[in-house]
């Protein structure tokens, strides 16, 4: 199974570089993205993962962001509600890379294990408002019981600017 989402990742991502720009994203831009993740932690089972976030671009560059996690490990479900920002230094060229970190607020069977989140993509637009963007995440937990829990997450997903 983690061999299909590693290749259906890299095939999202290599369709995504061969599609050419059509918009751009600048100040006062919103933005809702979904997307979907297996992730392989250092300790314990696989997780599947669905994020939705909101975002709004406070500079060309500087997006401000909200976000809602759902994951399901070994039975147990949980989630999160994540607080961050992303830094895009090219938001005008055709693969729009960028940097983000957050601060994620678990809910659920493992309320009390908040996560630090760095993270690193690339987006492009496939439509005058959609992008279709892979993403690498890293999460580590903050102030739990699980304090020395970490894992490296590949997204793929969607994005629309309104």
């Amino acid at each position: 199974m983690k061999l299909n989402i590693i290749g259906t990742s890299a095939l999202a991502f290599c369709l995504s570089v061969s599609l050419p720009a059509f918009a751009e994203i600048s100040e006062g831009d919103s933005e809702v993205a979904a997307s979907f993740s297996v992730s392989m932690p250092d300790e314990g089972e696989d997780t599947t993962m669905f994020i939705g976030s909101y975002g709004v671009m406070m500079s060309d560059t500087l997006q401000a962001e909200a976000g809602l996690f759902y994951a399901e490990s070994g039975g147990t479900s949980f989630g999160q509600l994540s607080l961050g920002g992303e830094f895009y230094p090219a938001p005008r060229a055709e693969l729009m890379p960028y940097l983000g970190a957050g601060y994620a607020l678990s809910i659920g069977d493992f309320d009390d294990s908040d996560f630090f989140n760095i993270r690193a993509g690339v987006k492009t637009f496939v439509s005058e408002s959609t992008t279709v963007f892979a993403e690498l995440i890293r999460l580590e937990a903050v102030d739990s019981d699980f304090s020395d829990f970490g894992q490296t997450q590949m997204l793929v997903g969607f994005s629309v600017f309104f």
